[in-house]
């Protein structure tokens, strides 16, 4: 049977290779659930940081004379984020942040096809926010995983 779209595949597919490949990370599959999930440095697959918004818009065409869409290219919204209490250092937190970036990156390049799931996967862009609370200096990336597909 064809599958309408490679987004389910993809989601567990990126969710356990960053759980394998980043051990000392927490990573969540979509939202974190407090306060089980309130690590220091977290990063979440499939979520923007706003709860229910979504996190994934797929674009089908059909490929040349064929009669039903199979070719798919959509974004995954992930978010890293580091947090250290009582810290107010926001260059040491930035640099935390984007070294998850870095790490998922480096997975993702040393698997753009996602086990072959897809045609290509990669990181095309991302959105910095950091602030200062009275807990510390928060820092936290949105980036998207970019992906060319073909269903099956």
């Amino acid at each position: 049977m064809r599958t309408i779209s490679t987004v389910p595949a993809v989601l567990d597919y990126l969710y356990d290779m960053c759980s394998l490949g980043l051990p000392e990370l927490m990573v969540t599959d979509g939202m974190p659930k407090p306060p089980k999930d309130a690590e220091p440095n977290i990063l979440c697959i499939g979520f923007t940081g706003i709860p229910g918004e979504p996190v994934v818009e797929n674009n089908r065409e059909l490929r040349q004379l064929a009669s039903k869409p199979s070719s798919e290219e959509y974004g995954v919204i992930c978010l890293a984020s580091s947090w250290r209490r009582h810290d107010t250092d926001t260059k040491k937190v930035r640099a935390i942040a984007y070294g998850i970036i870095d790490s998922v990156n480096e997975l993702l390049v040393n698997d753009h096809t996602l086990g072959g799931l897809v045609m290509r996967a990669m990181i095309n862009s991302e959105q910095y926010a950091q602030e200062q609370t009275s807990m510390g200096v928060v820092a936290t990336v949105r980036f998207t995983i970019y992906i060319n597909a073909v269903t099956r």
